[in-house]
Protein backbone atom coordinates (compact mmCIF):
# COMPACT_ATOMS: atom_id res chain seq x y z
CA UNK A 1 0.00 0.00 0.00
CA UNK A 2 2.76 2.42 0.95
CA UNK A 3 4.73 1.65 -2.21
CA UNK A 4 1.73 2.20 -4.49
CA UNK A 5 0.95 5.51 -2.81
CA UNK A 6 4.56 6.72 -3.12
CA UNK A 7 5.12 5.71 -6.75
CA UNK A 8 3.29 8.67 -8.34
CA UNK A 9 5.17 11.06 -6.03
CA UNK A 10 8.52 9.47 -6.93
CA UNK A 11 7.80 9.88 -10.67
CA UNK A 12 6.92 13.52 -10.02
CA UNK A 13 10.17 14.16 -8.15
CA UNK A 14 12.25 12.47 -10.87
CA UNK A 15 10.53 14.58 -13.52
CA UNK A 16 11.08 17.81 -11.63
CA UNK A 17 14.69 17.01 -10.80
CA UNK A 18 15.51 16.10 -14.40
CA UNK A 19 14.38 19.54 -15.56
CA UNK A 20 16.35 21.46 -12.91
CA UNK A 21 19.94 22.50 -13.62
CA UNK A 22 20.81 23.24 -10.02
CA UNK A 23 22.71 21.39 -7.34
CA UNK A 24 20.08 21.76 -4.63
CA UNK A 25 16.32 22.11 -4.72
CA UNK A 26 14.97 24.40 -2.03
CA UNK A 27 11.31 23.63 -1.32
CA UNK A 28 9.19 26.30 0.41
CA UNK A 29 5.62 27.55 0.45
CA UNK A 30 4.38 31.10 -0.01
CA UNK A 31 0.89 32.46 -0.50
CA UNK A 32 -0.62 29.00 -0.75
CA UNK A 33 1.84 27.90 -3.45
CA UNK A 34 4.65 25.37 -3.41
CA UNK A 35 7.90 27.05 -4.41
CA UNK A 36 11.04 25.39 -5.79
CA UNK A 37 14.14 27.57 -5.62
CA UNK A 38 11.91 30.63 -5.23
CA UNK A 39 9.75 29.87 -8.29
CA UNK A 40 6.15 28.60 -8.16
CA UNK A 41 5.91 24.89 -8.87
CA UNK A 42 3.69 24.52 -11.92
CA UNK A 43 2.57 21.00 -12.73
CA UNK A 44 1.34 20.08 -16.17
CA UNK A 45 0.38 16.45 -15.97
CA UNK A 46 -0.73 13.71 -18.29
CA UNK A 47 -1.99 10.15 -17.81
CA UNK A 48 -0.13 7.32 -19.52
CA UNK A 49 -2.26 4.25 -19.16
CA UNK A 50 -1.73 0.59 -19.93
CA UNK A 51 -0.42 -0.98 -16.72
CA UNK A 52 -3.98 -1.24 -15.39
CA UNK A 53 -5.27 -2.96 -18.56
CA UNK A 54 -4.98 -6.57 -19.68
CA UNK A 55 -1.68 -5.74 -21.45
CA UNK A 56 0.02 -4.67 -18.16
CA UNK A 57 2.37 -2.49 -20.20
CA UNK A 58 2.50 1.10 -21.48
CA UNK A 59 -0.16 1.70 -24.12
CA UNK A 60 0.98 1.91 -27.73
CA UNK A 61 4.33 0.13 -27.52
CA UNK A 62 3.05 -2.42 -30.02
CA UNK A 63 3.02 0.38 -32.63
CA UNK A 64 5.77 2.86 -31.79
CA UNK A 65 8.99 3.15 -29.86
CA UNK A 66 8.29 4.16 -26.26
CA UNK A 67 10.53 7.19 -26.80
CA UNK A 68 8.03 8.44 -29.40
CA UNK A 69 5.48 8.83 -26.59
CA UNK A 70 7.96 10.15 -24.04
CA UNK A 71 9.25 12.73 -26.56
CA UNK A 72 5.65 13.83 -27.20
CA UNK A 73 5.12 14.28 -23.47
CA UNK A 74 8.32 16.28 -23.06
CA UNK A 75 7.89 18.37 -26.23
CA UNK A 76 4.41 19.42 -25.11
CA UNK A 77 5.64 20.73 -21.77
CA UNK A 78 4.32 18.01 -19.48
CA UNK A 79 6.39 17.65 -16.31
CA UNK A 80 4.34 15.05 -14.42
CA UNK A 81 3.14 11.64 -15.61
CA UNK A 82 0.42 9.70 -13.81
CA UNK A 83 0.85 5.99 -14.44
CA UNK A 84 -2.13 3.98 -13.14
CA UNK A 85 -1.55 0.29 -12.51
CA UNK A 86 -3.53 -2.64 -11.14
CA UNK A 87 -2.97 -4.69 -8.02
CA UNK A 88 -3.23 -7.80 -10.21
CA UNK A 89 -0.22 -6.60 -12.22
CA UNK A 90 1.83 -6.10 -9.06
CA UNK A 91 0.85 -9.47 -7.60
CA UNK A 92 1.42 -11.51 -10.77
CA UNK A 93 4.16 -9.43 -12.45
CA UNK A 94 3.44 -10.84 -15.93
CA UNK A 95 5.86 -10.60 -18.82
CA UNK A 96 3.77 -11.71 -21.78
CA UNK A 97 2.57 -8.57 -23.57
CA UNK A 98 2.21 -7.30 -27.08
CA UNK A 99 5.49 -5.36 -27.44
CA UNK A 100 6.96 -4.52 -30.82
CA UNK A 101 10.49 -5.80 -30.22
CA UNK A 102 11.75 -4.22 -33.45
CA UNK A 103 10.99 -0.71 -32.18
CA UNK A 104 11.40 -1.44 -28.45
CA UNK A 105 14.26 -3.96 -28.16
CA UNK A 106 15.14 -2.84 -24.63
CA UNK A 107 11.63 -3.65 -23.40
CA UNK A 108 11.38 -7.20 -24.75
CA UNK A 109 11.45 -9.90 -22.12
CA UNK A 110 10.88 -7.44 -19.26
CA UNK A 111 8.26 -8.04 -16.59
CA UNK A 112 5.54 -5.50 -15.85
CA UNK A 113 7.35 -4.26 -12.75
CA UNK A 114 10.56 -3.88 -14.73
CA UNK A 115 8.64 -1.83 -17.31
CA UNK A 116 7.14 0.27 -14.54
CA UNK A 117 10.63 1.06 -13.28
CA UNK A 118 11.48 4.28 -15.12
CA UNK A 119 15.10 3.17 -15.53
CA UNK A 120 13.85 0.55 -17.98
CA UNK A 121 12.80 3.41 -20.27
CA UNK A 122 16.24 5.04 -20.37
Amino acid sequence: MLISSLLPFSFLIVSIMSEQCVNKLEWTTAGGQIMVNGQPLVLKGINYFGFETETYAPHGIWSYDLNYYLDFIKNNGFNAIRVPFSLEMVKNNPSNFNINCATNPGLCGKSSLQLLDMRAFA
